[in-house]
């Protein structure tokens, strides 16, 4: 019988599920937890987004589908991130051949996040509504792919795996694609949906999901064990105690995962209490984009002097950013300026 104990943290054991908070003040948003079930030594991620999903999801005028399906696409970045030690850049990128063209998000070591959504200018169009949530990833994207990269700094080799888009949900092409890139069995879930507490702007989004990792297989005899290799010693846990983690964290609600008012450590407390929670030191993330105006100019410089002419406008050049929408305006001196003259 597994030990019924509440999560520990380096810091403080967090608060039991039946103990709901005596005043719902403190929004616990935008932040991702580590974790790992003691009994099984499986380890996880748990992240809900607020403040910052709704930044990203409404500096453009997504028809809803298409913010559910970026929204997810953030969930998901953030955690694979976590789970990695890198100083860099790490995007993961969707592109189809249905009325969403693509949609990329990537993350910094810091926990910076940014994301935008393409679709066809020709599509069709979405019609929000009650029935809106039925929409799948394969209506909105259609046939692709999903890349995953890490750009390391200049002394480290960049990564990249692809998988084919598979399922329904961006999820199961996440865990697809830790199955045949990385031998690593990956249990999710995602929730994105509009705030029911009134949110900081009566109708904000909000975000979260928790997902739980299986390490490669190892044998030993006739039993199938499986080794973390990430663990500070060689820890083995079975099937069994997978399968059961796996139907817990089934168990979640959207509304659970999406709750600003809701602990995560506690949260995790009434989906795993049997397994002991441990959890460790939270990381912030924050919607924030890495373009410039210094970058913009450098990319001006490169561009031949008949095509900074050809985008002149009204004697100005406008270039916009595609993930904060944010303008950058040049005015014909300036763009002389740029070039030397």
């Amino acid at each position: 019988m597994a030990s019924k104990k509440p999560p520990k943290s380096d810091k403080k054991p967090a608060a039991k599920a039946d103990k709901k908070p005596a005043k719902r003040e403190k929004r616990h948003e935008d932040i991702i937890l580590p974790f790992m079930l003691e009994e099984s030594s499986l380890r996880g991620r748990a992240v809900r987004l607020g403040k910052g999903v709704d930044t990203i999801l409404t500096r453009h005028n997504y028809p809803e589908p298409v913010s559910r399906l970026l929204g997810e696409m953030l969930v998901l970045t953030s955690m694979l991130a976590n789970t990695l030690k890198f100083d860099g850049i790490f995007t993961a990128q969707v592109n189809g051949d249905g009325p969403v063209r693509f949609i990329v998000v990537d993350s910094v070591a810091d926990g910076h996040l940014r994301g935008y959504a393409a679709i066809e200018e020709d599509a069709p169009e979405f019609h929000v509504s009650n029935d809106a949530d039925a929409l799948t990833m394969r209506d909105l994207l259609g046939k692709g792919y999903l890349a995953i990269t890490v750009d390391q700094n200049a002394q480290a080799e960049r990564y990249q795996g692809i998988v084919e888009l598979t399922g329904d949900t961006l999820s199961e092409s996440v865990m697809e694609y830790f199955r045949q890139s990385e031998q690593i069995d990956v249990a999710l879930s995602v929730a994105v949906g509009k705030s029911r507490e009134g949110g900081r702007k009566g109708d904000s989004w909000e975000a979260g999901g928790i997902m739980l990792q299986c390490m490669p297989e190892q044998r030993k005899g006739d039993d199938v064990l499986f080794l973390d290799f990430n663990a500070d010693s060689a820890l083995m846990y079975g099937r069994e105690e997978w399968n059961r983690a796996k139907i817990l964290l089934r168990s979640v609600t959207k509304y659970e995962l999406l709750d600003p008012f809701l602990p995560m450590p506690e949260l995790l407390y009434r989906l795993f209490n049997e397994e002991g929670v441990r959890v460790y030191e939270p990381s912030t993330l924050h919607a924030k984009c890495r373009c410039s105006r210094e970058r913009v100019e450098r990319v001006l410089k490169t561009l031949p002097r008949d095509d900074l002419g050809d985008m002149l406008v009204e004697g100005k050049i406008t270039v916009t950013c595609q993930f904060c929408n944010k303008d950058e305006l040049f005015t014909e001196a300036q763009v002389k300026a740029l070039m030397g003259e």
